[in-house]
Order: structure tokens, then sequence, then C-alpha cells
């Protein structure tokens, strides 16, 4: 608290008093209270670091909405943040920048040089305004930037003056292999260098690399006192080779280039100064007075397209998407602007009224500012605004001058004798930004509401192989029919795959029929959740198909089609077939599958028989296509576990699903139809009861 309040230039009691009267309004506890010394630090809980992702996405469109402002001014100064990759920031954004500094001697230019994740990364933070990369674009962060293709760089191999191939200026894919490469370690460069290569038929493993660094100034060097040669870009070598320092080669019939891309992020305010930027040095044409700078605006080349990014989920704590507002509701039909409060939850128009005064020097208006604004400008007039919110024509009028002396301007033309009043330049600059701080405001509200209730969310769950496609979809189903806001993630793969994902925190719950990993059973918490049968099944025409049940002493004159050695669901079968006395090695597996669905069209169309779980071959059954034959006094059953991680704190909608789940207990078919764990299986401490010691699980 008291770093809190010397930051904010306020007092402590200050600060506590305005951040319990926020917890209050909201119905929410957003920190947990220090105990003991003072220095003890507090804590955000789950619900304010919700509010916090919110809070960050109001405090950035506030400091666009004043950038815009003085923005209206031509371009003669100002400043702007571009980043660049290693390679593209060292030998191409220099020049840029020293062709653009010319002709704007006056506006700042901040170059940030980092590999291609931490540039795009930046621009998605807002630390950057763009930047120019050569590598990959982050898949995490492909939905949030716009990314415009802007020019190819090409690629070169270079060697030292005195090596025998300086007589050439090409030379043929058979060369290569005769040559030793210096390279760099690990980097978007060489990335695209060798996808290049691979395009072209050129294995970059069958290249010997002699040394890796992580510099093309090493690089050069290494390549200068003969330890090998080099793939380089162009930019990075036409000094060294003018000076007859290097020698240039290419490959035959092959042009080796990469794509140097613009990446710019689409929501967020383009400047002037930065219009400028984008069109002078890049032919990128961007629309003044453009909010925010759009893909038709910012993404148009000769030639080639801008690759559209959307707007991270509300909750995923990037730019919640505009919504009808809590605290006011703009009627077409209707003559005024009617104030409509949220009666579904405890928060309303009042909670952010004077959030930002007082002790907000960085943002010098409250929210209760911007929908006045707001309100003057829909209503088209401060009598009409001041009937809509039910407050009076001189706090109007107060409210809005204070607000125009904060962005320097009239936000309307006051002195408008007919009609509605209009908006100023400034005052249409700065509509936009108010619309998406009172939507951002409401959208927190909205989504603390839910956070309490547990209806919205999203939770992502895990499953092995035949779990996953055929008794998860049920469960899911079930789960849905409850909880139909609720966005449900699944990802099925092996039972180990599954495992790692639940441990590392990728994963809220699984349900698996494998085994958990010894490395991760002191980690894990198992619990037994169901058993799963294995039956045997025969094709429709089968000799075995109406007989009903037979011996297990027949099973070795039958042939077998089986999924391939090593697959958890095998083990599975060949480990309850001996506990009955049955050995695998001893039927005939005449084909295996990697697939349990190959399995039944092979047996469907009379290749053999196998044994398949009786959630996978439900519908088979049902339809003739296939039969089922018991085997005499043999039951083959394995236990399904549902594994989760003791040692990490499961949102709210993830702990519902995990008490729903043991309520859709599916029985051997796979229907949902007991509320219970089914027979056979020993039940073990709910992982979100009572928590165990982090690190000590109840494995089974």
């Amino acid at each position: 608290m008291d770093e809190s309040a010397e930051l904010l230039s306020t007092s402590r009691s200050n600060v506590t008093h305005r951040l319990t009267k926020l917890e209050k309004e909201l119905g929410v506890q957003l920190v947990t209270r220090a105990k003991g010394s003072k220095e003890h630090r507090h804590q955000l809980t789950a619900a304010g670091n919700l509010l916090l992702r919110y809070t960050d996405r109001l405090l950035a469109l506030a400091l666009d909405a004043l950038a815009a402002a003085k923005d209206l001014q031509e371009v003669k100064t100002g400043s702007m943040f571009v980043g660049a990759s290693q390679t593209t920031g060292v030998y191409l954004m220099p020049l840029l920048i020293e062709q653009f500094k010319q002709k704007h001697p006056n506006i700042v230019i901040n170059l940030q040089v980092e590999n291609t994740r931490r540039c795009c990364l930046s621009v998605s933070r807002g630390e950057l305004d763009i930047a120019v990369v050569g590598g990959a674009i982050p898949g995490d962060l492909e939905h949030i930037l716009q990314v415009t293709p802007y020019k190819e760089d090409e690629v070169v191999i270079i060697v030292p003056k005195a090596h025998h191939f300086t007589d050439r200026s090409e030379l043929s894919k058979e060369d290569l292999a005769s040559l030793k490469f210096v390279s760099l370690h690990k980097s978007s460069t060489v990335q695209g260098i060798k996808n290049v290569l691979e395009q072209q038929g050129i294995d970059w493993k069958s290249l010997e690399v002699v040394m890796e660094v992580n510099s093309v100034e090493a690089i050069k060097n290494a390549v200068e006192v003969g330890l090998g040669a080099a793939f380089v870009s162009k930019a990075a070598v036409s000094k060294e080779v003018e000076l007859g320092r290097l020698h240039m080669l290419g490959v035959r019939g092959v042009r080796l280039a990469r794509t140097l891309s613009c990446v710019t992020d689409p929501v967020r305010y383009c400047s002037k100064a930065l219009r400028a930027f984008i069109r002078e040095m890049f032919g990128l044409t961007v629309a003044s007075g453009s909010f925010p700078c759009s893909g038709q605006e910012i993404g148009l080349t000769p030639g080639s397209a801008a690759t559209m990014a959307s707007r991270y989920p509300a909750l995923q704590g990037r730019g919640p998407s505009i919504a009808d507002m809590s605290d006011l509701c703009w009627n077409e039909d209707a003559e005024e602007c009617q104030p409509v409060y949220n009666s579904s939850g405890p928060g309303n128009s009042q909670v952010f009224a004077d959030a930002s005064s007082g002790a907000g020097e960085k943002v010098p208006f409250s929210l209760v500012q911007l929908v006045v604004f707001r309100t003057v400008a829909r209503t088209g007039s401060l009598t009409a605004a001041g009937l809509a919110l039910n407050i009076s024509q001189p706090a109007i009028s107060k409210s809005l001058s204070g607000l125009e002396q904060v962005f320097g301007g009239p936000l309307v033309a006051r002195n408008a004798r007919v009609g509605p009043t209009p908006l100023t330049e400034l005052g249409n600059a700065l509509q936009p930004y108010c619309d998406s701080m009172l939507a951002v405001a409401a959208e927190a509200v909205r989504a603390l509401v839910d956070f309490q209730t547990a209806n919205t969310g999203v939770v992502t769950l895990g499953a092995s192989q035949t779990v996953g496609t055929y008794i998860m979809p049920r469960l899911i189903a079930a789960f849905r029919q409850r909880n139909p806001q609720v966005t449900v993630q699944l990802q099925v793969d092996k039972s180990r795959r599954v495992c790692d994902a639940v441990a590392s925190g990728d994963v809220d719950v699984a349900i698996i029929g494998g085994e958990v990993p010894q490395e991760l059973q002191e980690k894990l918490q198992v619990t037994a959740y169901a058993q799963d049968e294995f039956v045997l099944i025969v094709p429709q025409q089968h000799e075995l198909a109406h007989c009903g049940a037979i011996d297990k002493s027949e099973l070795q004159a039958l042939t077998f089609v089986s999924l391939n050695q090593g697959s958890t669901v095998q083990a599975a079968q060949e480990s309850t077939l001996r506990a009955q006395g049955i050995f695998w090695r001893q039927l005939n597996i005449d084909m295996e599958f990697n697939s349990t669905e190959a399995i039944k069209g092979a047996v469907q169309c009379g290749l053999g028989v196998a044994f398949v779980s009786t959630s996978a071959i439900e519908k088979e059954l049902h339809l003739g296509l296939v039969h089922r034959v018991d085997i005499r006094g043999v039951r083959l059953t394995r236990t399904l576990h549902l594994v989760s991680n003791p040692g990490r704190e499961h949102s709210l909608v993830a702990r519902k699903f995990m008490a729903d789940v043991f309520a859709m207990v599916p029985d051997a078919s796979g229907r949902i139809n007991r509320p219970a764990l089914v027979r056979y299986a020993t039940q073990a401490a709910r992982p979100w009861g009572a928590r165990p010691v982090p690190g000590r699980g109840a494995p089974v």
C-alpha cells in the first residue's frame, strides 16, 4: 500500500479507502489484506487479477485518447517506438530511419532490436508502435497482430576472399556438400533460411555445420578468418563484399529469400508521425483520423494482402469486445438516451464514477466524465444529456469543461443556435475512445459477476485416445446442458502427453485409460473414475456371430486385428487378458493398426476379430455391423482415472466441472446414467476438496 500511495502521490489511507470502496461496489475481494509487518506485500485475488486485465486495457485506451488529441497538430514533432529483429534492426532499419529523419528531423524514433518473438510481444503489449521482422510470427500472437508483407530479404552464401570458389558467382546444389558452414544459433534468420532451402530440396541436416554463434557480425568474422562459409542476408554483407573482404555467391537455379513483415497492433492508435513513417518507409496507406489502424487502411501493399488479426477474448486480458453498456443504453426509436443499470449483479454505472479522481494524475479524467460526454454526443444537447442522466445542466457543463481542459480544446460547438450540438474535430477524435473505455468498464463489471457465479469461462480438458473420442464428448454435452456459457477445450492425445499437460498446467483435468508416468506420480493426483470394459467383436457373417459366448480356449483359433504394440489400450488389453490366464503371444495377431476406427472397419470387412472398448463400439453393435461375443467366466476391464494437479489453483469453472463429472459417470456402453462411481472403482480424495500438500498426490 505504501508503494502504491507513493506512486500515485497520495496517502496510504486514501488508497485503502478507494480500494475498499471499489471492492464494496463490485461485491468481490480484489486483494488479500496484509498481515503482520508493513513490509508484507498485498497479493491480488483471482478477481483482482481479472480486473487488472481490464484496467490495463482501460489505461491503454486512455493514453491513446490523450495521444490522439495531442496529435491533431501537424506532423512536426512527436515520437515513436520501432522494433526490428536482429538482422533487420542492425542493417536495414538504420537506413530507413536516416531517410525518414532527413524529412522529419524533430520526430524522435526509438529503435529496439530483439528477436522476432520479443518484438511481436512488445507490439502486442503496446510497448512498440511497429516492428519489422524476418522470422515467423509466434502462433500465440497471430490472432492479435496485423502482419503485412513488406519486402523480400535476399539470402546469399559468403566465403573468404582466398576461397577457391571466389572465381564463381554461383554454386550448384551439389557444391554445397563440399563446404563447411558457420551458422547462427537458433534464430529466426537461420530458421527462415532452413525453410527456404527445404523448399528448394536442400536438406539443412545434410550440410556440415562446424560452428554456431548468436551474432551475424561474429559469423562474418569467422568466415573472414577461414572457418567456413555461411548463409547470411545480403544487406548484412554488402559493405564487406564491396571492400573485397568477403565473396558473395548464389545457388544456381535457386532464389534464396525470406519475407520481411511489418507487424502492428490493429487496436492501437496510429499517430500522425507513425502514419507518416509507415507511409513513407513502407509504402502503406493509412487513412488519417482512423481509429484504430484497420487492415483496410494499413495493410494494403501492391500485390500483397495483410493478415488481419482479431482481438483477444475479453477474459484473456486484452481488448475486451465492444458491447452494450451496463450504465447507459441508446434507444434508436426514443427521443432521448435512457440510463439502464445492471440489476443482475453488484455492479452499475456508479462503480467507476470517480475511479480516477484525486489519485489518478496519470489519467486526469474519470469515467463519469466520459459518460457525460457520450450522452451529450448522442442526445445532441447539454439539456437533453442532463435529463437523460438525471443531473442538472450546470453539472453537465462542469463535467464537460473539465474534460475539455484535459484534452486541450472544446469537444462540442456550444454556439450552435439551431439543431443538435455538433462535435468539434477534437470531440470526434475522442468519441471512439470514449465508447471503447466505457465498454471495457461495463465488460469488466459483467466479467466479475460471471466470475462469481462461474457461469462463464474456459475449462481445458485432456483425455487419452479412446476416452477422448468416445466418452468425453458425452460428458461435455451433459456438462454444457447445465453450463451453456462455459467454453470447453478438449485435448486428445496419448496418456503420457496428457499427464504432462496436466502437470504443466496446460490442462485443468484429464481422464485417461493408461498409466500415469512414474516421474509424475508424486506430482499428480489420480482418482479412480470408472471401469471400461473390453469385448470381443466379430464380423456379422462370422461363424461365431450368433453363438453368444465361447470358452477362452477357443480364442487361439481366431484371427485377430489389434492396435499397435506400445499403445496404452493394447497394453491394457494384454495385461487384462494375462490376469485371466490368456496370453497375448498365444493369439494369432494377423494385422495391427494405430486407430480404433480402423480396427472396427477391418472387422466389418471380415479381416478378423478384435477386442474393443464397449464405449467405442456401441453404434456398430446397435446397427448390427458387428456382433459381440462374450467369453465364459471372463470379464475384461480396465480402470479409467481422473488426473489433476493438486499444486495448482483451479479456476471456479474447472472446479465446477470436476464436481459435476462424478455425477456423470458413463456405464459400460458409455451412457451417462449413474450419479456415482461404478463398481470396482476405488475412490480417492477429491482434488478440488481439501487440497493436499503440493508434491504429495494421492495415486490410486
